[in-house]
């Protein structure tokens, strides 16, 4: 398949959190909401909703198989008191090193991408196509480096910014037998191809 697509989980912040600083960034409802609808403790799911589409396939991110592994990893950021704004972030980087897919600093273990995109689904076509999306992603621990510092993350973006990623390129390079074109989903490409070109133009 000609696409790559990969960059962030996230979450959909909950009741008690305040926005992330990187809620709007590549925006992750699909990400937000597959990590915190995992969560027993009740005031961390989600109470503000911010929907979005299926753009692409046939099944939104899905963590369940992580559900111990993100309860337990919020509970021991609770008693570090780990800042709301960060709190997705270090679920994810917790949940790789539980999982083994990062290093002792929260760095992507390249052998394990492919793993990481596939395992953000259950529907085998949808596993084929991020895995697929994956490749051409090996410079993701350079660009999380930047996210840190830019932010003041206290907790390794590497993860989140893979999953994200991948939620763009589901939704830009989406086959076209997999593509859905409502409304919604054409608006949210013609804003990003509008981002890209003004980009473009600047340099």
């Amino acid at each position: 398949m000609s696409l790559r697509f990969v960059l962030i989980i996230c979450v959909h912040l909950i009741s008690a959190l305040q926005p992330s600083l990187l809620d709007d960034w590549l925006g992750d409802a699909h990400i937000l909401n597959a990590v915190h609808k995992n969560s027993e403790e009740k005031h961390f799911r989600f109470t503000r909703q911010i929907t979005r589409e299926l753009c692409c396939g046939y099944e939104d991110f899905n963590l369940d198989k992580y559900t111990n592994d993100i309860n337990t990893c919020y509970k021991e950021l609770l008693s570090r008191k780990v800042s709301k704004g960060n709190m997705t972030i270090c679920i994810l980087e917790c949940v790789g090193k539980r999982r083994g897919f990062v290093n002792k600093q929260g760095y992507i273990k390249m052998d394990k991408m492919d793993e990481i995109c596939k395992d953000c689904f259950q529907n085998p076509e949808m596993r084929d196509l991020a895995e697929n999306m994956c490749h051409g992603f090996d410079d993701m621990n350079n660009a999380s480096k930047g996210l840190n510092k830019k932010f003041y993350l206290t907790c390794n973006s590497a993860i989140y910014s893979l999953l994200s990623q991948l939620s763009y390129n589901l939704l830009m390079f989406c086959p076209e037998d997999m593509k859905q074109r409502s409304t919604s989903c054409n608006e949210k490409r013609e804003e990003y191809n509008q981002k890209k070109k003004d980009a473009k133009a600047k340099h």
